[in-house]
């Protein structure tokens, strides 16, 4: 049994080590805290930001155009060579079988632009001919600035051109008719 003394003294020791514990906490509580609030506020702002219009308008004025050209033919609705869908925003953010198409910001790095610029000779997009150098330049820009896209894809009309449905025997003999 411990005489009174060393008992005190036990007591003291563990009050003052609790002491200097929640000390300490509070001291990394408070430096801590702030540092992430701001990188969570940064994080935020970089993913959930709405896209850049300027950038948006590039995407739909330059290179969409230039994808519907030169790139549907094999990596369209019908054709998807290398796994690669240039029709759609969220296929092109997926990329095809080899990866991403492009590291934003890094021209230099992005398969797109390495196919386009016939600098790889088994990596030559389009393979019969090859883009102007504007084309590249605008390719090149794109991914400069980010790669920016609309959130989304342009909403596609649900009714048909002329207006007119055209329901078949068989459409009509679908479970969902009974």
């Amino acid at each position: 049994m411990l005489s009174r003394p060393q008992t005190r003294f036990r007591s003291a020791t563990i009050l003052r080590a609790g002491v200097t514990f929640w000390t300490n906490a509070w001291k990394v509580a408070l430096t801590v805290w702030p540092a992430l609030l701001v990188a969570t506020a940064m994080g935020t702002r970089l993913c959930a930001a709405e896209p850049d219009p300027t950038g948006t308008e590039f995407f739909e004025r330059k290179v969409r155009p230039l994808f519907a050209e030169h790139c549907f033919k094999c990596h369209g609705e019908e054709k998807h060579k290398g796994g690669l869908r240039l029709d759609s925003l969220a296929a092109i953010r997926a990329g095809g079988d080899d990866g991403p198409l492009f590291v934003p910001r890094r021209p230099d790095e992005s398969r797109l632009i390495l196919a386009v610029s016939h600098q790889d000779a088994d990596l030559k997009m389009p393979p019969k001919q090859r883009l102007s150098e504007r084309q590249i330049t605008d390719l090149t820009e794109w991914v400069k600035l980010g790669a920016p896209m609309p959130a989304t894809d342009p909403p596609i009309p649900v009714t048909p051109a002329n207006g007119q449905y055209d329901i078949s025997a068989k459409d009509r003999a679908h479970w969902a008719f009974q």
